[in-house]
């Protein structure tokens, strides 16, 4: 069964510890959700929870702090499997408050319910591209978040943008999340930005188990011996 793009939304939100990706519509079989989140500020911070509908608590892949000269990045990834069908929004906690705080959320269909997810792989630097491999096999999609200070981004020339926020709340900071089907430019997920600090983080995701046909109804006496 091949993996398929359902939807996505983002927020934003400056000096804040939490912010609500606004409810979107998840619809379709084999249901996955990423979560992307990222934040920038004078502290180093992480990522207390993400839970949508009130009970599904998503799954954290990564989570690290990028520490260079000057400001803080935390960045971090999580899914959810099988989330309800219909409409909600998903609560993003951090530790302590940032400068600027952003999150998104990609839902995509056809996904493995049990082994949704492969090896992740995450980086940092400061440069103007965001690039970090990992590696998926065909069938498999990338979910990818990229979080730069004070530069707008643009996605990957193989990837499809799901969503992006550029210059958040006015702060300059941006943030993205995209995907791309396994050994496209070496499973490579890049953002372009002008020469500033960024976060990276990608994950594999796995297709869903095509289902075995039954076999066919057994041949009557007759036929057998006709």
């Amino acid at each position: 069964m091949a993996i398929g793009f359902d939807n996505a939304n983002s927020v934003s939100g400056a000096i804040v510890s939490t912010v609500t990706i606004p409810a979107f519509a998840v619809a379709g079989a084999d249901s996955l959700i990423f979560v992307g989140v990222g934040a920038q500020g004078n502290t180093a911070s992480s990522t207390t929870s993400v839970v949508r509908n009130t009970t599904e608590t998503f799954t954290e892949k990564w989570d690290f702090v990028y520490q260079p000269s000057g400001q803080e990045q935390h960045n971090s990834g999580h899914y959810f499997v099988a989330p309800a069908t219909g409409s909600y929004s998903i609560v993003v906690v951090i530790a302590a408050a940032q400068d600027t705080l952003i999150a998104g959320a990609i839902s995509l269909t056809g996904v493995h319910q049990s082994t949704p997810t492969g090896t992740h792989g995450t980086a940092s630097g400061t440069s103007a591209t965001a690039s970090v491999t990992v590696t998926a096999a065909d069938d498999e999609w990338l979910c990818d978040f990229c979080l730069a200070g004070n530069t707008a981004i643009t996605v990957g020339a193989d990837q499809t943008s799901r969503f992006e926020i550029d210059n958040a709340n006015g702060t300059g900071v941006s943030g993205g999340g995209s995907t791309q089907p396994g050994t496209v430019a070496g499973d490579a997920m890049s953002w372009t930005l002008t020469s500033e600090r960024w976060t990276i983080g990608a994950v594999p995701i796995k297709p869903a188990v095509a289902a075995i046909p039954p076999p066919p109804p057994p041949m009557a006496a007759q036929q057998r011996m006709g």
